[in-house]
Parts: structure tokens; sequence; C-alpha cells
């Protein structure tokens, strides 16, 4: 096995050399201060081995290449002299991959990207524990085996940006180590594409906990792309969390049958005037229930105002319609009852 060392001071500002050697161990050096380092070659369609220690070119591009055996990329922990060093990129235009990939920058100095633009994926291809903050497919369509991608467990979130790409073989959890994110040009109908397809994949797969995480993200992604819809996002969140809390109706419906509960208390005789579901006396009239009998009325008001909450239907011949202020409250707790019932009844049969 050689070993071929590249320092790159030698070269003005791009690198154009071609490794085809068989069982090759590529190391390149890049210590020059030029901000791109461009390998237009063939780094040998098997067991080559490139070893990428990158410490002031800030953009590393591969171009038609073929990739196959193991690629490794390290960003030395060198402290950049100026803040626009602490970018790092790399980039892979028209290549085959075949490759197995270690990506390693320092999150305390760089901020690094990872770039698969048109890139075709071979079956010995994948990305464990990348260590890089934003992972980018651009129409990447040629994946026909699992692309294992995971992300390096000492970092907190990595960025993912797919975008026209083969969805079904990138074999990764979206967990909270992953977010998604597009860039301004991306069009709304491409942004849809990619979420639904990412939402049928997990769904196929049987992941809950990934299909959650990402259906939520999808959902406050259009909410908020329209402004009229921003009462219905806050009101989806704080009601039942998009659905995948729906232990939140049931507290819900216990504050607002509290709230009517406390406000017919305080107007129990113009209320249970207003509709009257208790026994009449001799007279025709409706049994009043007097103040100083307390237990009494803790009953007679708790029934009263679950009878009109949980009601599916209003028995209009008990109702009185003289004082509308009253006749006001009382459709909005049998409408607001009403509209739990549903949600009750939506959350019992999709538990």
């Amino acid at each position: 096995l050689r070993l071929i060392t590249i320092n790159a001071n030698s070269f003005p500002s791009s690198i154009y050399e071609s490794y085809n050697h068989i069982g090759t161990a590529v190391y390149a050096s890049n210590q020059t201060t030029n901000k791109l380092a461009s390998f237009s070659s063939s780094y040998s369609n098997y067991k080559t081995a490139i070893d990428l220690v990158n410490n002031l070119v800030t953009t590393s591009e591969f171009n038609n290449d073929t990739l196959s055996g193991f690629f490794r990329y390290v960003a030395a922990q060198k402290s950049p002299k100026r803040s626009d060093d602490r970018y790092r990129a790399l980039i892979f235009n028209y290549c085959y991959i075949n490759s197995t990939f270690v990506v390693e920058v320092a999150d305390s100095l760089y901020r690094s990207k990872v770039t698969f633009n048109n890139c075709s994926f071979g079956q010995a291809a994948s990305l464990f524990n990348m260590k890089a903050d934003t992972i980018e497919f651009y129409n990447c369509s040629n994946i026909p085996y699992p692309l294992f991608l995971t992300s390096d467990p000492s970092k907190k979130v990595t960025y993912l940006q797919l975008v026209s790409s083969s969805v079904n073989n990138i074999r990764f959890d979206y967990t909270e180590k992953f977010k998604l994110y597009f860039d301004k040009d991306v069009t709304e109908e491409t942004k849809n594409n990619t979420y639904q397809s990412l939402l049928a994949k997990y769904k196929a797969e049987g992941k809950p906990e990934n299909l959650e995480k990402l259906d939520i993200e999808y959902k406050r992604y259009q909410y908020r792309e329209h402004v009229y819809s921003w009462p219905l996002w806050l009101l989806d969140y704080v009601w039942w969390r998009y659905s995948y809390s729906k232990w939140l109706v049931i507290v819900w419906c216990l504050v607002f049958l509290g709230s009517f509960y406390l406000y017919n208390w305080t107007h129990w005789d113009q209320m249970q005037t207003l509709y009257a579901i208790y026994a009449k006396d001799k007279k025709g009239k409706t049994k009043t229930i007097e103040v100083d009998e307390l237990p009494r009325k803790f009953v007679y008001v708790f029934v009263f105002t679950s009878f009109i909450f949980f009601s599916i239907r209003v028995d209009f011949d008990k109702l009185k319609y003289q004082d509308r202020k009253y006749l006001f409250v009382f459709f909005i707790q049998y409408l607001v009852g009403l509209i739990c019932l549903f949600f009750l009844a939506n959350a019992i049969f999709q538990i």
C-alpha cells in the first residue's frame, strides 16, 4: 500500500490530479491560504483511502469523481485567524460514491457543510457519525441501496436538506439530532413533496416517533407560510399539540366545564330559569334552590352545567328567550361542549 502526500502549498488556487492506483492511500494536507481546493479526478474504483486534513482551505470540491473504499475528512484542531475562516465545505458534484464516509469537524472552531449534488451511491456507501453542521442532497435520485446516515453523538443538531432526492433508501432516524431545512430558493411544491415523501417513508417503516416529530414540523411549516392561519396554528398546538397529546383535550374540557360551573353558580337564579331542567312546583314554575342550601346547590349547579355542556341537542321547549344576555351565554356553553365532545370522541377512537 503506497501513501501519496499532497501539500497544497505548491498549487496556486486549485488541485487537479488523478490517482488511479488500486490500493493507494491518498493523503491530502491542504495547508494553503487558498479558499478552494478542487479535485477533478477518479480516485480509484476499488479500495482507495482518501484522507483530507483541511487546515485553511474553506471549500473542497469533487467533480465527476468515483470514490470507493474509505473517505475521511478532518478540519484540523487549529483555531482560525479570521471569522470567515470558520466555514468548511465539502462538495461533491456528479460523483459516484461507494465509500464509507467519516467527517470530523471541531464544533467549537468551525461551521461545516457536506453537499451531494446529482450524486449516485453504491452498495458500500455509508454516512456514519457525520460530524457536520449541515448535510445536503440535491437531485440525488440514484440511491438503489440503503444509504445509512447517522449524526455524531456529540452534536446537538445536524441540519438536513433533501431536495428532489430519493429519500426511501436514505436510512436515518428523524430524532432530535436532525432538523429538516430548505434554502430560500426552494419552491413550496418541492418542500411539500419532501415532507410527504418522508412521512410516507416513516409510516411504511413503522416508526411512530420519527413520524410524530416530522409531522409536527410539517404542520408548523404549513401554518407559518400563511399569516391568516396563525390563529389556527396556535389553537391546534395549545388544544392538543397537533393531535399528538390527546390528553390535553380532557384537560381543556375540565377547564371549560369548571369555568361554566362558576358562572352558573354566580348567576344561578337567571340560568336555572332560562333553561328549566328540574321538576316544577304545583303552580308550574321551576323550583329554585335557595342560597342557604349550599350542599344541594353544589350538586344542582354541577348537574345543570354538565347537562348543557354534554348535550347533543337542546330542548327548545324548555328554553326562555326573554333575556338575550343569558341566552347567549347558554349557547356558548352548549357549543363549546359540543366541540369538546367531538374531540373527545376523536381522541377515544384514534387511541
